[in-house]
């Protein structure tokens, strides 16, 4: 979804037959405009940002952790947010 978001081809991505992937990533694109107005009507109208540092982990082959950094938010994470179930 965020290749689409940044211009980029939706990628390996297994499409049922009856869909078509430049449908798919027209649906994506006008889905990713509308999360962002809707976002910013949020906060126009009084929201607050709680955005908290999430990290995210490398389990070696014992699964013990091996190293440690923070997860990038996307604007496909905020679209998720913004038109998922609430």
């Amino acid at each position: 979804m965020q290749n689409v978001i940044e211009g980029k081809p939706l990628g390996d991505v297994l499409i049922v037959p009856e869909h078509d992937v430049v449908d798919l990533a027209y649906d994506i694109k006008v889905l990713s405009d509308l999360s962002q107005q809707l976002r910013r009507e949020r906060f126009h109208n009084g929201a607050l940002s709680l955005d908290s540092l999430q990290l995210k982990f490398q389990l070696d082959g014992e699964g013990l952790p091996s190293d440690c950094g923070e997860c990038e938010v996307l604007d496909s994470h905020h679209m998720i947010e913004e038109v998922g179930p609430h």
